[in-house]
């Protein structure tokens, strides 16, 4: 029995929707008789069905009616985007980097020019083709998968992601302030933060968070009604008031369970900048329950709203210093005239309400360090803009940052600030403020060597052409361009000193600064024929031998360290060893059971390193 006998239904309902067939598949039978080819090109769910089976229902088509989408054309321009984004990945990783901060200098401008306009109007096809390839990829069925594409299709994500968060922010601000939300610039930061990794947060998903918070208070609502009807009272009233409403809202977010929400104002301990930047992602404080006040207020907000509830973000100074308090103000008492019905939610304090006093006093609030404020209320006092709570938040961690910074110099808090600074940038511009800010990030950027391209074009989008740092961040640009073109030309062979090779896993054997034997898995990246003092990881006496520059899992920020060759002894089993590093990618392609396999870059820098190694770990 031939296809062609069968009804067009049962073709298209079981044959060719079966998971068996592939989307390929079909473009074959298309093309093998006309018949086919009209039956299968005129099916739209046939092919919505093929879309959805390979790449799920894409959020860039969710502003689509279902039965408005040709779906045909849509797998066809996937198709292309997925070919596409592989190529202009590949053309990266063949580039020869000398550090993964020389990315963002190096990689052509055209190439991310690219990436941005391949699926116009589509262009979160982009965005999860390369996280596919940055995610997915990663991870095959024989273990490690094409590292080095990996690696660099997750810096072009970051860059993508940022530059089409960018365009949301310019849409968000240039908003008439009544269609504002905070919940919507709250989910934007995150999303900002959330930038490097693999699960991105979306409005949706914290809204649909804050809906489970809402029915479980309404829920305790419906219980406390129950038991007013259970007392068979003549004068019960199984009405809720709304204060009572807060205090379930309170039990709920601050009390019901072992995870309730906790301002990190009354955590007594230290968090280095990268955990406390999490206390201003709400996607991180829904996950950890640790947040900032700002935090913690837009989502009593949300759920206060939820249940008729109507609050505004205001700041109230201190009666004794220059510090101020962020509130919720709620309209209690409608009726009562001069101000005198706003009642003052404490978030920070498990949503304590409180009424002014006689000299529009709240409190006493318990502060930090265990000691108790009055602040001043002004019932005149409008709701607090979008964009002044957003740029407050932002600027204490920012500050955070720059003294982790001068207490301990990490490539990784340097970044994070930076992108903080450039966030607050964006967020500043509409309220006049942004060329100061500027002129900080600028600051930081050239002080640390980073984002450089992004603080010329700032302080150029300024019209401070003549700021003395315009020049310099400049100058400081063309010097490390020119410094990475020399690097690449740089080719080290190998000489009888040096016993080990470029992708080896090693042992590092060391003393620890409490006397004790220590020992960790490492990866060599590269070498140095003999050591100088600013590069070894620990105090050695002997700086005439080689020395190697190595991945660890421990040192900080997961940059590499540079450590003496009388140190290492070649790993005994590598077979059981599973090494991973967030630069993995940056060196090596693969790993091949006994050593992790250079990249092309890595190969023309130590050609003689492969053979070399090879030999050493054969069986």
């Amino acid at each position: 029995m031939s296809l062609l006998s069968l009804p067009n239904e049962l073709l298209v309902n079981y044959v060719f929707s079966h998971s068996d067939i592939k989307i390929l598949d079909l473009y074959h039978l298309m093309h093998s008789c006309t018949l086919l080819r009209n039956i299968i090109s005129n099916s739209n769910q046939l092919w919505r069905r093929k879309y959805e089976e390979r790449w799920g229902y894409s959020v860039s088509l969710k502003r689509f009616p279902k039965n408005e989408v040709n779906w045909l054309e849509v797998v066809g321009i996937r198709l292309r985007v997925a070919k596409d984004v592989q190529e202009i990945v590949e053309t990266l990783s063949s580039l020869c980097y000398p550090d993964p901060e020389s990315f963002e200098l190096l990689t052509p401008s055209c190439v991310m020019d690219k990436l941005l306009a391949t699926a116009i109007p589509f262009s979160e096809f982009v965005e999860e083709e390369l996280e596919q390839l940055a995610f997915m990829n990663f991870w095959q069925s024989d273990g490690y998968g094409n590292l080095t594409l990996a690696y660099h299709a997750e810096r072009a994500l970051r860059k993508i992601r940022t530059s089409l968060l960018e365009g949301k922010w310019w849409d968000f601000l240039e908003q008439d302030a009544s269609q504002k939300t905070l919940l919507e610039a709250i989910v934007l930061v995150s999303q900002w933060l959330e930038v490097p990794n693999e699960h991105f947060p979306s409005l949706q998903n914290i809204k649909d968070y804050l809906g489970k918070i809402t029915q479980r208070v309404k829920e305790l609502i419906i219980e406390k009604q129950k038991s007013f009807y259970s007392l068979k009272a003549v004068n019960a009233n199984p009405k809720v008031s709304p204060r009572e409403i807060l205090t379930i809202i309170n039990y709920v977010l601050f009390h019901e369970s072992e995870q309730d929400f906790m301002d990190t104002l009354w955590l007594d301990k230290e968090f280095d900048f990268h955990e406390l930047q999490k206390n201003i992602s709400i996607a991180k404080v829904i996950e950890r329950r640790e947040s900032c006040t700002t935090i913690l207020c837009v989502i009593y907000q949300e759920v206060a709203s939820s249940m008729g509830i109507q609050c505004e973000l205001v700041y109230c100074d201190s009666s004794m210093d220059d510090r101020d308090r962020l509130l919720l103000k709620w309209l209690e008492y409608p009726k009562h005239e001069g101000g005198k019905g706003f009642t003052y939610i404490d978030v920070c304090d498990g949503g304590t309400v409180h009424r002014p006093d006689h000299l529009r006093r709240i409190g006493p609030l318990r502060h930090q360090n265990e000691d108790f404020q009055y602040y001043f209320v002004d019932p005149a006092q409008p709701a607090e803009k979008v964009e002044y709570i957003l740029r407050r938040m932002l600027e204490r961690y920012i500050r955070d940052g720059q003294t982790d910074l001068w207490l301990d110099r990490r490539s990784q808090t340097v970044s994070e600030v930076a992108r903080l600074a450039r966030l607050a940038c964006i967020i500043s511009s509409l309220i006049g403020e942004a060329p100061e800010l500027v002129l900080e990030y600028a600051e930081h950027c050239f002080n640390y060597g980073v984002q450089l391209s992004d603080a010329i074009h700032l302080l150029e989008a300024e019209g401070l052409q003549g700021h003395p740092l315009l020049g310099k961040c400049i100058l400081q640009l063309e010097e490390r361009r020119t410094q990475i073109a020399a690097y690449q030309q740089v080719v080290l062979r190998r000489v009888p000193s040096i016993k080990y090779a470029v992708g080896l896993v090693m042992i590092y054997n060391y003393t620890n600064a409490m006397g004790e034997v220590c020992n960790e898995i490492c990866v060599i990246t590269s070498w140095e024929v003999k050591g100088s003092a600013e590069n070894y990881l620990r105090s050695v006496g002997n700086l005439d031998q080689p020395f190697y520059h190595v991945l660890t899992r421990s040192h900080a920020d997961h940059s590499l360290a540079c450590v003496p060759e009388d140190k290492l002894v070649l790993h005994p089993d590598v077979g059981s060893v599973i090494f991973l590093h967030d630069q993995l990618g940056f060196h090596f392609e693969r790993f091949d059971g006994r050593r992790f396999v250079p990249n092309a870059g890595k190969r023309y820098r130590f050609p003689d390193d492969e053979a070399f190694a090879l030999n050493l770990t054969k069986k």
